[in-house]
């Protein structure tokens, strides 16, 4: 692993009236195999039970911060995470979604010298306990920044960006830090992908590891959700 298995990655995870599912979310994270994480859980004006849920949680790990702000929506609350985080690697999770057990040391493995991006798959968690891995364009392996920035682009099926989500993706914090880069707050439909493509435009000779079918990231379906 280069060195980097034992990196810090920072997981933030946004929170707005998440009472039903955060609980699920943590447990999950502090079930990981690896234990070198910080969790920020970043609260956007909950009126919920959110906020007690997640002070038993911070009161029982150090690993753990919690964060209240002014509700801001999605985008400035990772915002927020990426300036508390002071890992080697940032990587976001929904607060009604989870991930498996090995979510962070898979990350971590697929990182080798020069590797900006680790990309793996998403399996839909419907309410009736079934799952299935969301469809994905690309096929495993290892590539150059600059041999699939258009296909990231407009891979020509006019679907929108490859990489539509910014979860189950291992970032660079640095990178991030660096290049100043922000979620868009301005826009409430595929902030994620934008996010994603801009950031590998600041990756330049960086190379991007995809695995799109080892899916350890489970995004909850909800009926109710602006996508659908």
């Amino acid at each position: 692993m280069h060195g980097d298995k034992y990196k810090k990655i920072s997981i933030i995870v946004p929170i707005y009236n998440a009472e039903k599912y955060i609980r699920n979310c943590i447990e999950s994270i502090l079930a990981q195999n690896y234990s070198n994480w910080e969790l920020l859980l970043i609260n956007d004006g909950s009126t919920d039970d959110t906020e007690s849920i997640c002070s038993s949680f911070v009161e029982a790990d150090k690993r753990i911060f919690y964060y209240y702000k002014n509700n801001g929506g999605v985008s400035s609350s990772r915002n927020y995470g990426i300036a508390h985080s002071t890992g080697d690697y940032i990587c976001f999770i929904d607060a009604d979604d989870f991930v498996e057990y090995d979510f962070c040391k898979k990350l971590l493995e697929s990182v080798q010298e020069d590797t900006c991006m680790v990309v793996k798959g998403l399996k839909k968690y419907f309410s009736n306990g079934k799952t299935s891995i969301v469809n994905n364009r690309m096929n495993r392996g290892y590539y150059s920044v600059e041999s699939i920035i258009n296909d990231v682009i407009d891979d020509g099926t006019l679907s929108g960006f490859t990489f539509h989500s910014s979860c189950s993706i291992l970032f660079n914090r640095e990178i991030i830090v660096e290049n100043n880069l922000k979620f868009n707050t301005r826009i409430k439909y595929n902030e994620d992908g934008l996010f994603v493509t801009e950031y590998l435009l600041m990756c330049k000779k960086g190379n991007v590891s995809i695995d799109f079918n080892n899916a350890l990231y489970y995004y909850r379906v909800n009926e109710k959700s602006a996508s659908h």
